[in-house]
């Protein structure tokens, strides 16, 4: 699966200019925002850089096993709490079977996830032992173009975006404990 975290060139969208970070994954996994929010090497493979990109020259070709970019940075970036946050990207799956992750930060107890689940894009939040699963009524199909997904936390509303198409729930929890398990893309 292709995923390129790039911004969209949809008239009318605006993005919030001072991101805590931005990863074009043009040929490099480096954050771009300025924050030094950087690959952490040694855990996971780094996914190949394809061609194939909707912005930019490249995108990050994971392969659904063992390609992964973490990003967590040992209690502090993606692994302490929040009331708020998003992220997007740009995908294009070439398998939807099983379980694709997107994004996560988190782990089994406290986090977040975007993910492909045979085909349905799906949002969980986990709080202690509560999850909260969004899932989008659009089923992604194999159809060799690009889509643009995104997620947002607002103080317990989770939404869920495909190709700019909204789908919200409510979250059991108003804020997301800190975790020390690892987050990333891939």
């Amino acid at each position: 699966d292709y995923i390129e975290n790039q911004g969209c060139d949809t008239p009318g969208i605006t993005f919030v200019t001072n991101a805590e970070a931005f990863w074009s994954l043009d040929n490099n996994t480096n954050d771009i925002s300025g924050n030094s929010h950087n690959e952490r090497t040694g855990d996971g493979v780094t996914p190949p850089f394809s061609t194939d990109a909707i912005q930019g020259t490249h995108s990050a070709n994971f392969n659904g096993t063992d390609n992964r970019i973490r990003y967590s940075q040992n209690g502090t970036f993606m692994e302490s709490s929040y009331t708020q946050i998003s992220f997007s990207a740009w995908i294009k799956p070439n398998n939807i079977t099983g379980n694709r992750g997107i994004y996560e930060e988190g782990g089994g107890t406290h986090g977040s996830i975007l993910w492909i689940n045979n085909g349905v894009l799906t949002y969980s939040t986990r709080t202690s032992s509560t999850q909260t699963d969004i899932t989008h009524p659009t089923t992604l199909t194999i159809d060799n173009l690009w889509h643009h997904v995104a997620i947002t936390y607002n103080s317990g509303i989770m939404t869920v975006y495909l190709d700019g198409v909204p789908a919200t729930v409510t979250a059991a929890a108003t804020s997301i404990p800190a975790h020390g398990s690892d987050g990333g893309i891939g």
